[in-house]
């Protein structure tokens, strides 16, 4: 399970953001997921291409029988509790919630920020946000590659490699203990 978790987490999908919601809400924090993306068909729709229980895309393919019950138990769990909230969030409403000490994860399109890096596929990368200025966001930046506390990135990068509305949907974990 951990591997197939762990090829998951490297594609940039954006589903397995709702199974990490519940996981800290598991462990015990305060969670709301706020996204972009219409709720029901938009959320399965990168699962919609079956053949005998496995999902294929471009590079890979995933045992849906893993990943769609699960994932729908998570989505289920967090809409019926109030967790998941579909809106957009501006960056004022971001800067609120750090303002309030909330812990803020956001998936980020990674090739936005690093756009030297090679470009396929499309690569999701999480991020905990911590901080701002009048023009930048600051991110703990825990690639490898590119490891670096408060990272400074302007509110415009933030925004297009935070909602592309193509691969990236505004997801963004607001959790407090």
């Amino acid at each position: 399970m951990g591997n197939k978790l762990d090829k998951l987490t490297k594609h940039n999908y954006g589903s397995w953001i709702p199974v990490i919601a519940k996981i800290l809400h598991d462990f015990g924090l305060n969670v709301i997921l706020y996204r972009k993306i219409v709720p029901e068909e938009t959320l399965m729709e990168k699962y919609s291409r079956l053949e005998n229980g496995i999902f294929f895309d471009e590079n890979e393919r995933y045992d849906a029988k893993f990943i769609t019950p699960y994932l729908k138990d998570c989505v289920s769990f967090l809409t019926k509790k109030g967790m998941l909230k579909y809106q957009n969030l501006s960056i004022k409403k971001i800067q609120q919630f750090l303002d309030e000490e909330f812990i803020l994860i956001a998936y980020l399109n990674y090739f936005r920020i690093y756009p030297k890096e090679k470009k396929e596929p499309p690569s999701g990368h999480m991020v905990v946000l911590t901080g701002y200025d009048k023009t930048h966001i600051y991110l703990h930046e825990n690639n490898p590659l590119h490891s670096e506390p408060n990272k400074k990135i302007t509110n415009n990068l933030f925004l297009k490699s935070w909602c592309d509305n193509k691969e990236f949907f505004g997801n963004l974990i607001v959790c407090k203990s």
